[in-house]
């Protein structure tokens, strides 16, 4: 989700709110409120305090500056420091989560952060048609497995194969295609368009096949 949208969980907007904080304690003046109780919390090394924590994070995000170098930058620089820090760091940590969930192991690794090009151009309902497919959250019987009986896995409307996403992409009988689509992460504009048209047509005649099943029982 993170990485298709471009954004960075909570956690580490909440870590660049407190690095960037830090410029502002430090330049205040000694006999500041905060300044001076900042001192104090210096002191107590053990002790799970503000400073204590961000001194944490100046660690977990690689950030080498010293307090009078980090005095001397102009706020707008530092801010750029924490963010380029921060984002690099959420971009290793997404793409390691991903490599160890089975709905993305298959993912490629991420090269940078930003939201999804197919978000720009597609009408809203086909971009989440496109990002549950991207994303292995689409309904189909082998990513949720919950929704059907567990040990029917096979295609709704072919019944011989599996019912996974290359499958109603590529293989389904009852889906029109004139080609193969080989990658769902690297797609030029016109194979995105192409795949979620063979989707739309696969949930539509899914659902007009479960209908008919319901009518006949009926």
């Amino acid at each position: 989700t993170y990485l298709e949208l471009g954004i960075v969980p909570l956690e580490y907007n909440i870590h660049m709110n407190q690095l960037n904080y830090l410029h502002h304690i430090l330049t205040l003046d000694v006999q500041d409120p905060v300044q001076l109780m900042c001192s104090q919390q210096i002191l107590f090394e053990f002790e799970r305090n503000w400073f204590n924590e961000v001194c944490g994070l100046r660690v977990k995000y690689g950030i080498t500056e010293t307090d009078e170098e980090i005095k001397d930058l102009y706020k707008r620089k530092w801010m750029c420091i924490v963010k380029n820090k921060v984002y690099t760091r959420a971009l290793e940590d997404l793409n390691r989560e991903n490599s160890m969930k089975s709905k993305t192991s298959h993912h490629p690794n991420r090269k940078n952060l930003r939201i999804q090009d197919y978000f720009m151009y597609l009408k809203p309902a086909d971009a989440r048609l496109l990002f549950s497919v991207r994303s292995g959250t689409l309904d189909l019987k082998t990513l949720r497995k919950y929704n059907y009986e567990e040990a029917d896995v096979l295609c709704r409307l072919y019944g011989k194969e599996e019912e996974t996403a290359d499958h109603i992409i590529n293989k389904c009988m009852m889906v029109t295609r004139t080609e193969i689509i080989y990658d769902v992460y690297s797609l030029e504009r016109e194979h995105v368009e192409i795949v979620v048209a063979r989707i739309k047509m696969f949930l539509k005649l899914a659902e007009e096949k479960k209908v008919m099943e319901e009518n006949k029982d009926k």
